[in-house]
């Protein structure tokens, strides 16, 4: 671990991070807590990168690792990468090379931008960001019944994700082609 004037750096923000203090005094430090959750051998292995380090604790959006520092929730990636390659620069992600969110081994791991992510995001098909139909969405809106037809099931349907279907129900979303653009249905 890097150290700046005998001190650990931190994972969130500027302060230092000292193991142990804090809300886990009486516990393991958030490093020895880190190791308990990385299970290194049942993970997916990729051909150029090796095996996945999986994170079996909690989760952010029920894929990326959460870890609690210093009274604050991190993403275990991050803090992987912290660890293993040092402090995160703002604005910096942390881009998983194997695509697979739960991964904590810093081999898959890459700094990057919003962009970088996003396409390998895409690549990855991890990412349904589609244009579709104004009628799409209309239909979308008339089946969408809570409890009944619900977020998940109309995403299985017409291919894209829950969170979308909640946005274009709520008519959050525009990524739609406007009426006067093109064809309805997908």
């Amino acid at each position: 671990m890097q150290q700046r004037q005998g001190k650990p750096l931190s994972p969130v923000g500027q302060r230092h991070w000292t193991p142990g203090v804090g809300r886990h005094d009486t516990r393991k430090s958030a490093e020895e807590r880190f190791w308990l959750r990385v299970d290194k051998e049942s993970g997916p292995v990729h051909p150029e990168l090796g095996r996945c380090w999986i994170w079996t604790a909690g989760k952010f959006d029920g894929e990326y690792g959460a870890l609690s520092v210093n009274r604050k929730t991190v993403k275990a990636h991050r803090f992987s990468w912290f660890l293993h390659k040092g402090p995160v620069a703002d604005g910096v992600l942390i881009r998983h090379l194997c695509n697979n969110p739960p991964c904590v081994n810093p081999a898959h791991l890459a700094e990057g931008d919003c962009l970088e992510n996003s396409a390998d995001m895409m690549r990855a098909g991890r990412c349904a960001m589609v244009r579709i139909p104004y009628a799409t969405v209309l239909e979308i809106r008339e089946r969408y019944r809570p409890g009944r037809v619900g977020y998940r099931k109309i995403a299985a349907e017409f291919g894209i994700l829950p969170g979308h279907v909640r946005r274009y129900v709520k008519m959050q979303r525009r990524k739609y082609v406007e009426p006067t653009e093109g064809p309805s249905g997908l």
